[in-house]
């Protein structure tokens, strides 16, 4: 700073004119030497003395031409760098040494909600809110006591009342002698960057105003030659000092010409895009950055030659080939005559935004497939129930022998396939909890290869290398099933351009006390190992210890949230299992997911084989609006043996309920009903006879869970459909637990 003011300095004294003697000083000289002569001055001497007058006249025209174009290239810098310190997105603020506002920007003084005039020699502590005065005095002081810049965040008060919190970035100002006097801050609006448009549109505004009116008194001071340097020190001292505080600003600030070629690129934009301001001048900036615009060029450029402004979403590529998102802001720039002259933009990175933006739209259309499950969840499972109580009691009427019984059992295996598939979906959807259970990974990894077949392309080939029986897991098949699909669907990308081959493993992996573990969060112990490998493209080092970050990804805008490996490390995470990975560029990659071994349950056939439905001779009150559930209900509780009463409607089941609440030891009622649910039903009789046993039925239901059933009172909440079996014993755990 001390050599910009020596170096300023210097340029003044060289600045001055060379001294020389004026007209009226030859004036004066001539009449002198006329008064002294007692005879006429002879026409030699007059001649030389004209001759001098000439000269010395030529010399002041020379004077005054560079005066002018002086004056014409101040005014000319002036109009070219002033509107950089007003035109900022941020607001700019000098401080003297006792914290007044001695000087400020015009979007410093909108920050503020107060007019510039009115900002001076005010303390700006007056705008900052009580918590934060503190801080702010403390950071002040600081600059002042250290001499080197420094940052702080505050809450700051607008006039009126309205608070927001801002940025503060500071430098310490220091005048021509070397001593501090002062703070110069950049304070930017944290909570309403989208305003910086607006904001920009009126600094322009006002900065078009200021510009004639200082353009109109420099035309009045033409003649003075003194005021001319002075006045063009002091603008050059405003340059100097509006490029530091560009400089500060974090979104990308580009001036350019009206052939595109730089002439400013601040500090944000050698950040943003990897190129120093020295490599950029002079050049275009979009074809440099490979500019993608929402709409083509020309209309871009009619937009700005209309209105002075365009604002739109441009991807642009850094230095290093990375796709980035900007908001970016131009204006036009016009001279005192509006002609068009430069064009000044600024670009806000916005790359992370759009991909929590398309992730929200992901999850909406997940919302919106959950919504569809769940609303045909009630009607499938009925016809699901209906399927399987008929073909339960078509059974009992048969012989055993008979082949009818073998194909009623096929009836029955495919119906309850199709209930876990609709528990799968509506888990899926997240409408229904995910539950782990002990499951067989091999099955399930089976039934993912079948449905990877059918949706990958057929040049990618997939084997299955499963070389254990032993792949027991505690797990929820529906998470685990996305872990392989996500995985499976990765490596398919990877391959899109050429094929390849895709190959899924299970193994078992022990790993004793001791040894080296995949992941320092594992525990010793027995793993089974899933494998997802492909023969891929490969990944970088830098790529492969990123992959499982949110909203990393490395596929083009529009092909990827950056979600799934995320939600596959979640997952396995909340197994207490480990992912690795290894990958090399144009190797392919390998994924290994370990999940805990589980011990093979110990199941008794013959039990199993043998097995005798419970039954009884309690009275039942059965609740539900679908007369083909009413039916197969009926046949399927008196066969048990217990003595029926049905209701196909709330309002007849509670009537039957208040002739005599003691006559029915059970009521079984189904969730979703006409006029009334099945636990505004239950509520209902338990206010009559507390200890009342009530079987809650439901296909699906989103105010209802088996919680909430319970704190209702009500025993048991069962989904549909439920087979023979499931119903009996059941009702008997229902009925045994109340006399116990």
């Amino acid at each position: 700073m001390k050599k910009h003011q020596s170096e300023a300095s210097k340029g003044r004294s060289n600045n001055k004119s060379k001294p020389g003697r004026t007209p009226d000083v030859l004036r004066e000289h001539a009449e002198r030497r006329l008064s002294e002569r007692k005879t006429p001055v002879p026409l030699q001497d007059a001649r030389k003395v004209l001759h001098e007058l000439e000269v010395h006249q030529i010399e002041l025209e020379m004077q005054n031409e560079a005066l002018r174009q002086g004056q014409a290239t101040l005014a000319a810098s002036q109009e070219r760098y002033a509107d950089l310190y007003d035109f900022a997105p941020v607001g700019y603020f000098t401080f003297d040494h006792m914290g007044l506002i001695s000087e400020v920007n015009l979007t410093g003084a909108s920050l503020l909600g107060v007019e510039r005039g009115q900002l001076k020699s005010k303390p700006f502590s007056l705008f900052v809110a009580a918590p934060f005065r503190d801080t702010f005095h403390r950071h002040y002081r600081d600059i002042l006591r250290t001499g080197t810049p420094g940052t702080c965040e505050l809450q700051l008060t607008k006039k009126g009342g309205t608070s927001f919190y801002a940025s503060v970035q500071s430098m310490p100002v220091w005048d021509a002698e070397g001593n501090l006097t002062g703070v110069r801050s950049a304070i930017g609006d944290m909570t309403e960057r989208k305003r910086a448009g607006e904001l920009l549109q009126k600094a322009h505004d006002q900065l078009e105003f200021r510009v004639q009116e200082r353009t109109a008194d420099l035309s009045k001071a033409v003649d003075a030659l003194h005021d001319e340097i002075k006045e063009r020190r002091k603008v050059e001292e405003d340059l100097a000092r509006q490029a530091e505080l560009l400089n500060l600003a974090h979104d990308a600030i580009i001036a350019r010409d009206l052939n595109q070629r730089v002439f400013f690129w601040n500090r944000g934009a050698e950040e943003r895009y990897g190129w120093s301001s020295d490599e950029v001048k002079g050049k275009v900036t979009d074809d440099l950055l490979q500019s993608v615009f929402p709409q083509p060029r020309q209309e871009i450029e009619q937009e700005l030659l209309l209105r002075s402004r365009w604002e739109g979403e441009v991807i642009h590529t850094t230095r290093d080939d990375k796709k980035i998102i900007v908001a970016s802001r131009r204006a036009l720039r016009r001279d005192k005559d509006g002609k068009p002259i430069a064009i000044l933009e600024i670009n806000s990175d916005i790359t992370e935004q759009k991909r929590v933006e398309e992730y929200l739209r992901q999850a909406q259309k997940m919302e919106a497939i959950g919504t569809l499950a769940g609303g045909i969840a009630h009607d499938f499972n009925n016809i699901l129930a209906a399927i399987l109580g008929f073909s339960e009691l078509a059974a009992d009427d048969i012989p055993a022998d008979s082949k009818a019984q073998g194909h009623l059992k096929g009836v029955l295996k495919a119906g309850l396939r199709g209930r876990e598939l609709v528990k799968q979906i509506l888990a899926f959807s997240r409408k229904s909890e995910g539950e782990q259970r002990q499951i067989i990974l091999t099955p399930l990894v089976n039934e993912t290869h079948s449905l990877l077949r059918a949706s990958l392309p057929t040049a990618i080939q997939i084997s299955l290398a499963i070389t254990t029986r032993d792949d027991y897991v505690l797990a929820d098949p529906t998470q685990i099933q996305q872990v392989l699909m996500n995985l499976a669907t990765n490596a398919a990308h990877a391959m899109r351009e050429g094929g390849g081959q895709l190959t899924i493993g299970v193994s078992s992996v022990t790993f004793p006390r001791g040894s080296l573990l995949p992941d320092p969060d594992m525990e010793p112990g027995d793993y089974v190992k899933l494998t997802v490998k492909d023969t891929g493209t490969g990944m970088t080092e830098e790529v492969r210890q990123r992959i499982f970050e949110p909203f990393f990804t490395t596929k083009e805008l529009g092909e990827g949230t950056g979600m799934g490996l995320a939600v596959v490390y979640g997952v396995v995470k909340s197994h207490g299992g480990a992912i690795t990975v290894q990958s090399e560029v144009g190797q392919g990659s390998a994924f290994d997911v370990f999940l805990p071994r589980a011990h093979e349950p110990e199941v008794n056939k013959e039990e199993e084989t043998t097995f005798a439905l419970p039954t009884g001779t309690e009275r039942i009150l059965f609740v539900d609006d679908e007369e083909v559930l009413v039916e197969i209900a009926r046949n399927m509780l008196e066969s048990l043996g217990y003595h029926v009463t049905v209701a196909k409607h709330p309002t007849d089941a509670w009537g039957l309920f208040l002739e005599d609440p003691s006559r029915f030891d059970l009521v079984i009622t189904d969730q979703t009903m006409p006029d009334a649910t099945g636990v505004t039903l239950a509520r209902e009789m338990l206010r009559l006879r507390e200890e009342m046993p009530i079987i809650l039925c439901t296909g699906y239901s989103q105010k209802i869970s088996a919680d909430k059933a319970k704190e209702a009172g009500i025993r048991e909440f069962v989904m549909k459909p439920m087979v023979k079996k499931e119903l009996a014993v059941t009702i008997r755990r229902v009925l045994d637990g109340r006399r116990e």
